[in-house]
């Protein structure tokens, strides 16, 4: 079963206490005063808080936070983007990468090992494609996200689900209802 890393965007505490999220994603804009606060009501639940956006690693170590999650782009350097970030956040920290529907991304990106490769479905035929040749050939662990596609990331074999407070409570409605 997938295990699910929920994009908050307040602070929610009846996701914050849900026992089947295992993670928990910021965005850099998230109000800098609330952020600890909301770490340490995580952190005592023994989940993960990362931060994406930008000055991401410089608001996981002020407010040591558990990683970063950043998206490659096709005309960025995937290497030395990485490296800097790791040598910034220091090591213990975990990296989460959001990668281009690509093979040879999502190769170049695996060489760096970060904990996970996240891949948003622009195209759903193309991402389940993507997905299952990532899987066969690394042992990294793979996560999807909605993107322009509207579709049931469930049906995506990854060890994660990147979703909207709302996209889980309507897969967590779903699912009572065929239960």
């Amino acid at each position: 079963m997938q295990s699910f890393i929920i994009k908050l965007e307040n602070q929610d505490d009846e996701l914050i206490n849900d026992e089947k999220i295992c993670c928990y994603l910021i965005d850099s804009s998230y109000k800098k005063t609330a952020i600890t606060p909301l770490a340490d009501k995580i952190h005592k639940q023994d989940k993960l808080i990362l931060v994406g956006g930008k000055d991401a690693d410089e608001i996981c170590r002020e407010h040591n936070l558990d990683g970063v999650v950043i998206e490659v782009v096709e005309d960025v350097p995937y290497k030395k983007k990485i490296l800097e970030l790791r040598g910034k956040i220091g090591n213990g920290r975990f990296i989460g990468i959001i990668c281009p529907l690509q093979r040879h991304a999502a190769m170049i990106v695996s060489e760096m090992e970060p904990e996970f490769v996240a891949f948003r479905v622009d195209n759903r035929d193309k991402a389940a494609e993507i997905i299952s040749w990532y899987n066969e050939l690394f042992l990294i662990q793979s996560a999807v996200l909605s993107g322009k596609e509207e579709c049931d990331l469930r049906e995506f074999d990854t060890d994660f689900l990147i979703l909207t407070p709302q996209e889980y409570k309507i897969l967590v409605a779903k699912k009572e209802r065929l239960d």
